[in-house]
């Protein structure tokens, strides 16, 4: 106990502590550092701070403090206030590596851990010294955030005569530390200032899916989706998403706050007029001793999505169950898992397979998808359940059918007018989805297993060869196969026995839970919606937002205000978790907004490099999609006046949305590759247009059929791409250039999920960045431009070929193109043209003939296609692009090799 007296008599002799105001989410603080006293901390703190130092000192950060910082400090509890002294040389500080964004001028700022240097250096995941032993797990974070929000007390931040206390509350937040330039708002100020890096907060956090245990990345500083060392890349890793307990202050829009992704200004227009929204302004995050049993967190999750599709009616159209005894109120029919975090399940929880669990970290919680097989079939007392297919239909403007699945239209839902307003009508705005069409069941269900009895047959080109294959589709009459899928939507929050001991000015005596979201995988863990977004604000670009996609767009799920499904219960009281409204205080209406507080001390940060270069995964709901086709990380249900979010419109199961999704002109970038060139020879016209591609995939991560030219001509292996099909090639045939691809209503994403010798390949696109993104979609928007003068979206061209080239000076050959004698001088050509040099791409545009009856083209007749399910399209003409990131060539043949025109350079 010495070195705690010690401590508190010397932090008693600096004198009174000035009380700190509220900070509001824009407050700019000429001089935060005001004098002040830090007062005694709890003994847990205490240890909690000790345990870090050690941890410091044993990993080699002491040394680098001392040898690369510059910076003398003493890591000692005892020795506390000397890493509470402004750094004199600051300044050089955040000339080095990771430290451009740092806004503060100390190694600790008490109460503040953005601003200071300590945290910052663990937190950031651009501080990347090689000198050091190891990089922080999650604990040491947990533990240094407690300390530093802990060494001023919470009644010291809410006990403020201009705070109005019945906007306060405890809430369940999802949090994380970003760079500077992923913090909001996204430009720097009108003062020429960079950001600082900080905390950005949701009372929404997303989870993900996986087939293997979560991973965190300690030199990332974030969960990845790439499996621990031993197993296969192409698996997918489940992603957590951590909570902590906060003091908040319920804010409004006329407050100045900042927001993330201009939510302030898309959130306050609709339909021509000003509303006032809601905010969570984060004050301090709780801490709590490991051994208080006085509190508890608690997880509510439901998936209730095989209950809603089986009581799904359209007038007199009803579903059919395989049995009639099954017990629909069960499992696997409703599924809820409720657990506290000692693993107890709540009363409420229903089911023995534990889909979702909790981890206690410290003060935080992780919420973490159990590693399990990403569907399987479903079953009740080991009989499958399927339902019976009902024959092709169209009412009222509502299909039954999309592509080979069936489709469960909301029979009060308004399709048409929703994407009227929303992508024809809205096109030029693009700030988010109509409220139109509330899912009451899962928008489209797969239907391609037949079943008969216990028997199951896929329904595949293989047995239904030909136009028998559609025939047997579109006339149903058979039962198919439903499936399980670990999409649940729920809650997150705490007990505390007693608030009084962490604060006695705490009004409020009801814990704000947290959304919890946990859903499918995201593909591209690393692309950042916002930065595609604001691609399109760049001074040398005139475009409209997300105007590159014909349908829907990058909004992102934090620009979307909705309730929580009504259905979720708070695991504590057994009440609705997301009132409709909670008390008057309209706290529902702060779900999904992602906000951040912004702190300047006076000094100016030197941001450098591009603001795209942030290589950390998130699990906030600015990177989710607020696209709702159903929508790919949640959509929503209710009515059309009163809507709430819930997983359950999804796709059944979840790979039937990503073939649909990823088939749209890449309108969910945040987390869906653009597989639109894969099927764009079978996509139907919407409103006279074919959706083609907007965020363009290499052939190689399509996947390279046994018959391209990769294969037969360059000797590369055949393979399957992220989603188990296989790509676009050029082919010929009598001496004509077609074009091979895969016909989308027979491919299936359930088959390629549930075949271990296909499965999905997440290891072709995780590694993907915004940067990448960002250029092949400007280098794709200039061949697009340089052939027809048209925009991306409005393109009839058939990109059929994308080809990444490392150098063009050193190129020797183009594996793209079949090695034939009408390409020998073409390939020359390409080789030799002098005018390109560094790195770029490959595209082979087409524009194809619309043949046959289905405008499908013909079968593949080839013993390769065994399923029957690609077809070949004869073309009218074919370009050829060769393109750095600022140079397009492109030279154009005709349909029998013949070059039309000499390359023209742009």
């Amino acid at each position: 106990m010495e070195r705690r007296r010690f401590l508190k008599d010397s932090l008693l002799s600096l004198g009174a502590l000035t009380s700190l105001p509220v900070l509001s989410m824009n407050e700019v603080c000429g001089n935060p550092f005001i004098p002040y006293v830090l007062r005694d901390m709890p003994d847990y703190l205490q240890d909690k701070f000790s345990n870090v130092l050690e941890w410091l000192k044993n990993n080699g950060w002491g040394e680098f403090i001392a040898d690369e910082l510059s910076i003398s400090a003493t890591l000692s509890i005892d020795s506390f206030q000397s890493l509470t002294n402004e750094v004199d040389h600051i300044s050089d500080v955040k000339l080095l590596s990771g430290f451009e964004d740092f806004g503060g001028n100390k190694l600790v700022e008490p109460g503040y851990p953005s601003l200071s240097l300590l945290y910052h250096m663990l937190a950031s995941a651009k501080v990347r010294p090689a000198s050091v032993k190891e990089y922080p797990p999650l604990e040491i974070l947990d533990q240094l955030e407690d300390v530093i929000y802990g060494f001023i007390p919470t009644d010291e931040y809410v006990n403020n005569n201009s705070i109005d206390k019945s906007k306060i509350f405890v809430a369940m937040l999802a949090y994380e530390y970003r760079s500077g330039a992923n913090t909001p708002p996204f430009q720097d100020d009108k003062n020429g200032k960079g950001k600082s890096a900080g905390f950005v907060f949701s009372r929404c956090g997303i989870a993900r899916i996986g087939e293997l245990p979560y991973s965190f990345s300690n030199i990332d500083r974030c969960f990845t989706n790439l499996p621990d060392k031993g197993s296969e890349a192409k698996n997918v890793a489940a992603m957590p998403c951590r909570y902590g307990v906060f003091v908040v202050e319920l804010v409004d829009t006329f407050d100045s706050i900042n927001v993330m992704n201009r939510l302030k200004i898309e959130q306050t227009k609709l339909n021509g007029t000003v509303r006032n929204r809601f905010f969570i302004n984060p004050i301090k995050k709780l801490s709590f001793d490991t051994s208080d049993k006085s509190i508890q967190f608690g997880h509510y999750h439901i998936n209730d999505k095989l209950k809603r599709l089986v009581d799904y009616e359209y007038g007199s159209h009803k579903m059919e169950p395989n049995y009639t005894n099954f017990n629909f109120d069960a499992p696997p029919f409703i599924r809820i898992d409720s657990h506290y975090d000692d693993g107890s399940s709540t009363e409420y929880n229903n089911t023995s397979e534990n889909a979702v669990n909790i981890r206690r970290i410290g003060s935080s919680v992780l919420v973490i998808p159990e590693p399990k097989q990403l569907i399987s079939v479903a079953k009740q007392n080991g009989k499958t359940i399927a339902i019976k297919v009902v024959d092709e239909w169209k009412k009222h403007g509502h299909y039954n059918r999309r592509y080979a699945a069936l489709k469960l239209p909301n029979k009060d839902g308004h399709e048409i007018t929703n994407v009227l307003i929303s992508d024809i009508f809205g096109r030029r705005r693009r700030i988010t989805t109509g409220f139109k069409s509330p899912k009451v069941a899962p928008l489209f269900v797969n239907i391609k297993y037949a079943i008969k009895g216990e028997n199951t047959t896929h329904v595949d080109g293989e047995n239904h060869p030909g136009n028998s294959f559609d025939d047997y589709i579109e006339n149903g009459g058979y039962y198919a196969s439903l499936f399980n899928d670990n999409i649940f939507d729920g809650c997150i929050t705490v007990k505390i026995d007693d608030l009084d001991k962490l604060s006695k000015n705490l009004i409020n005596r009801e814990i704000l839970p947290a959304f919890s979201l946990v859903t499918a995988p995201d593909f591209f863990p690393l692309v950042n919606s916002n930065d595609i977004r604001n691609s399109y604000y760049r001074d040398n670009l005139s475009l409209k937002v997300d105007e590159d996609f014909f349908e829907g767009g990058t909004i992102n799920l934090s620009g979307i205000r909705q309730r929580g499904n009504p259905a979720i219960l708070n695991p504590f009281t057994g009440d609705k978790a997301f009132h409709k409204d909670w008390s008057g205080n309209h706290s529902f209406d702060t779900l999904t907004a992602v906000v951040g507080k912004q702190l300047d001390n006076g000094k100016i940060v030197t941001q450098t490099g591009s603001p795209h270069n942030q290589f950390s995964t998130s699990y906030m709901p600015d990177t989710g999609t607020g696209v709702f086709y159903p929508g790919w990380d949640v959509t929503y249900s209710g009515e059309q006046r009163n809507p709430y979010f819930a997983t359950f419109g999804l796709g059944s199961p979840f790979p039937e949305d990503i073939k649909l999704c990823a088939a749209a002109n890449g309108m969910w970038v945040t987390s869906s590759p653009d597989a639109g060139r894969t099927f764009q020879g079978s996509l139907k016209n919407i409103f006279g247009k074919r959706p083609n591609t907007a965020v363009p995939l290499m052939d190689i991560e399509l996947g390279l059929h046994s018959m391209s030219a990769y294969v037969q001509d360059y000797g590369q292996s055949e393979s399957y791409g992220w989603d188990g099909e296989q790509g676009p090639f050029i082919q010929i045939v009598n001496d004509n250039i077609v074009v091979n691809y895969t016909d989308i209503d027979r491919a299936d994403y359930v088959y390629n999920l549930m075949d271990p010798l296909i499965g999905f390949d997440f290891s072709k696109v995780r590694d993907l960045t915004s940067i990448e993104l960002i250029e092949r979609m400007d280098v794709h928007r200039k061949c697009v431009k340089a052939i027809d003068g048209k925009r991306v979206w409005s393109t009839k061209l058939w990109l059929v070929g994308a080809q990444q080239i490392r150098d063009w000076a050193s190129l020797s050959q183009i594996i793209c193109i079949p090695k034939v004698e009408m390409f020998d001088k073409l390939n020359i050509g390409i080789r030799k043209s002098a005018k390109l040099s560094g790195r770029g791409f490959l595209f082979v545009y087409a524009k194809a003939k619309r043949e046959g009856p289905d405008k499908k083209g013909v079968l593949d007749s080839s013993p390769e296609n065994f399923q029957n399910k690609r077809r070949i399209l004869n073309i009218n003409s074919l370009w050829i692009c060769q393109a750095t990131l600022n140079t397009v060539a492109v030279i154009k043949l005709s349909s029998s090799g013949k070059i039309l025109s000499d390359w023209i350079i742009e």
